[in-house]
């Protein structure tokens, strides 16, 4: 009989492109068909009716595996069914639909079986049996996908990923970062040369800096550039060795991972070995014992810091400079007490510390070459308003009748100014900072008054001055006094203004100098470095050997360990 007349009597439009015929014969065991597909599904839609067709076929045909197996095991009717021929893709493709086929069978059979219990027809013809129920069976088939709503909870076009091709995917992407960064490890390590968009130009060994200008776009490589920024805000130094070190544990549980064994258990594995590592790090940590030896070992730390960098030429010079740096801090080490100002021009060694508060020399107006550049114990009045001339620009309207009225109203405005100026003198200021700009007039009568003034100084500049000279950011100066006004030991210039020796907190500043702005750029990120090393340093006792002690003390631990595991 052919089964295609049936379901094209059932008035079925879905699958009359469809031809399906089955052999008139009753064995089971010898049951032949043949199926023709006019196009190759390429959609999900298609997909979807195809297994549709499939599903009402076997509730058509006499429900036996024999018949079940020749059906969803046929390589013809499966390769019909999947344009990708490729035999490994394929056969994971088969794998799954086999498995989801048979899970619809059995769930539309079961529907069906409840269905027809409520049905008198489907007693009647129980001996009609495979073909008396078709037309309920499509119309059970039908209400179930009808009763099935989709719930979408993700965005369209967002794709999702998971199982053990994924993670095996993230351990190589993770890979890829750090095989980046590898060759700038240790002491002889190559610098690396990155342009950016826009053209400009860093050169750099620092892990996290290289990370920082990369685009990684893969999201669990994003995870290592986090992990070297973690590093370099937390420690300082270390952001190229803890990628490697986070890449080489990844590599370690590969294996495992294609061997099945569960993410979970690897983790835990290593959360072990930390704890036996953390342990060993303790046995083997120096405590440092006495001034002396304190100083000349921080001196230590930081030129290991500085051995691989661009400064390790001139290692001792820096590493001594960082030192007594970071020891003339308050007790809290504040890391923003400690400047960095670059110059162009010199040489490296030109480098030197300030104890004190250094700022770069601001725009300046005619009038400024005529000021103090010394001073013993000044007065400094530090402002966030304007000392210039100029028109209001804020809601400002003016009616004027005759040419009387004008000059009143510019009479008005020099008067303003003014006593803006005699109030600031009259408070006993002998030095003006202000983050906003200070006019001509304003720099030539400071300038008639003995009186130093800057504008436009940079906002972490004047937050070093007033945590270090005392004094409050004035908005007004309507009330100015001395009070309200910081003071230092000596303020000079030389190239760049220096507050030396503020009283009230220590500040102090590296000025650096070098033929380059990219050379003076990474001398700054290397010192970062060392500074940042020093201040852990002195905050803990003990310190650890470096090089491949560790590694090797490492090694013996975690076989004895593994030994005791086992």
């Amino acid at each position: 009989m052919y089964l295609y007349s049936e379901i094209v009597k059932s008035r079925e439009p879905y699958i009359t492109n469809f031809a399906i015929c089955l052999s008139e014969e009753e064995d089971d065991n010898s049951s032949r068909y043949l199926l023709k597909l006019p196009y190759i599904p390429k959609n999900i839609k298609e997909m979807l009716l195809c297994r549709y067709w499939l599903t009402k076929l076997l509730l058509n045909w006499p429900f036996q595996r024999v018949n079940f197996d020749n059906i969803i095991f046929n390589p013809i009717m499966l390769m019909l069914l999947f344009e990708n021929k490729n035999p490994l893709i394929f056969s994971r493709l088969r794998v799954r639909f086999e498995e989801d086929l048979f899970r619809v069978v059995l769930q539309q059979y079961s529907i069906f079986l409840k269905k027809s219990k409520m049905e008198d027809g489907w007693q009647k013809h129980v001996d009609l049996w495979p073909y008396a129920r078709l037309a309920d069976c499509i119309k059970v088939y039908k209400e179930s996908l009808l009763d099935y709503v989709p719930i979408i909870l993700l965005r369209e076009g967002t794709q999702t990923k998971q199982g053990r091709g994924q993670i095996l995917s993230n351990i190589s992407a993770c890979c890829a970062v750090a095989d980046s960064v590898r060759t700038t490890l240790g002491p002889r390590g190559l610098d690396k040369l990155l342009v950016d968009r826009k053209g400009q130009t860093t050169i750099s060994n620092d892990g996290a800096t290289i990370l920082k200008q990369l685009d990684i776009v893969f999201p669990a490589a994003i995870v290592m550039s986090d992990i070297a920024k973690s590093q370099d805000a937390e420690v300082g130094d270390g952001t190229t060795s803890v990628v490697i070190l986070a890449a080489e544990f990844l590599k370690a549980a590969k294996p495992f991972i294609e061997e099945g064994v569960s993410p979970q258990l690897i983790i835990k594995a290593f959360e072990d070995a930390s704890k036996e590592a953390i342990k060993k790090l303790r046995e083997l940590a120096v405590k440092i014992v006495g001034t002396t030896e304190s100083i000349e070992m921080l001196v230590r730390c930081a030129a290991t810091t500085l051995s691989s960098k661009l400064l390790k030429q001139e290692r001792h010079h820096f590493s001594t400079m960082v030192v007594d740096a970071v020891s003339y801090l308050d007790i809290d080490l504040p890391l923003n007490m400690i400047g960095i100002k670059k110059v162009s021009g010199g040489s490296i060694r030109d480098s030197r510390l300030v104890k004190g508060v250094a700022f770069k020399k601001a725009f300046s107006y005619a009038g400024f070459e005529m000021q103090p550049k010394h001073y013993k114990k000044p007065l400094i009045a530090v402002l966030n308003i304007e000392l210039e001339l100029k028109a209001e620009k804020d809601n400002a309207e003016l009616r004027i009748g005759n040419v009387a009225d004008y000059q009143e109203v510019v009479n008005a405005e020099w008067t303003i100014l003014y006593n803006k100026l005699e109030k600031i003198h009259e408070s006993g200021a002998k030095i003006v900072l202000s983050k906003l700009p200070i006019g001509d007039v304003a720099t030539q009568w400071f300038a008639d008054r003995d009186m130093f003034c800057a504008g436009r100084v940079q906002d972490e500049d004047i937050e070093r001055v007033l945590a270090s000279c005392g004094g409050s950011l004035l908005t007004t100066v309507s009330q100015v006094d001395a009070s309200v006004l910081g003071c230092c030991d000596e303020f000079y210039e030389q190239q760049i203004q220096f507050l030396h020796w503020c009283s009230k907190a220590k500040s102090c500043t590296l000025v650096l100098r070098g033929g380059s702005e990219q050379f003076i750029a990474e001398t700054e990120r290397s010192l970062h470095d060392a500074i940042m090393i020093v201040r852990r340093a002195m905050r803990n006792d003990s310190i650890v050997a470096g090089g491949e002690r560790l590694k090797l003390n490492f090694h013996v631990t975690f076989l004895n360990w593994e030994i005791n595991v086992k």
